[in-house]
């Protein structure tokens, strides 16, 4: 995360990720660091134990051929179809203003950038 965070009980579903401080419409919430955060491909996956496969495949997101695991607290962020946080290419920014306390979500939906990517994450929504 490349903002003040802390990891909290959520309304929407179990641990929530919120902004400690007020963040600005347009602020870089998070980035991939490729010492940080772990990618994996179905090669990879398949050839975990089950139980590990099982826990990446819930936690991480689809991007392309490959899949991520945000090592960060990225991981608490929960869905919401109206999120104050949006996805892109270069990572995930603020939507608008998020006020300190407010919890930071995102559309599991627009996540990635393949219809495959859209259908992996669209798999959380229930």
């Amino acid at each position: 995360m490349l903002v003040k965070t802390f990891v909290s009980q959520s309304n929407i579903e179990g641990l929530g990720l919120f902004a400690a401080n007020d963040i600005p419409a347009g602020t870089q919430l998070w980035a991939y660091h490729e010492n940080f955060d772990q990618v994996l491909d179905d090669a990879r996956l398949d050839s975990m134990p089950e139980w590990q496969r099982d826990f990446f495949r819930r936690y991480c997101f689809s991007s392309g051929d490959l899949y991520y695991y945000c090592i960060d607290d990225a991981r608490f962020m929960n869905h919401s179809s109206n999120p104050n946080a949006i996805d892109m290419p270069e990572g995930t920014f603020a939507a608008n203003l998020i006020k300190a306390g407010e919890e930071i979500c995102c559309d599991y939906s627009g996540m990635g950038h393949t219809e495959k990517d859209i259908a992996f994450n669209a798999g959380f929504l229930g």
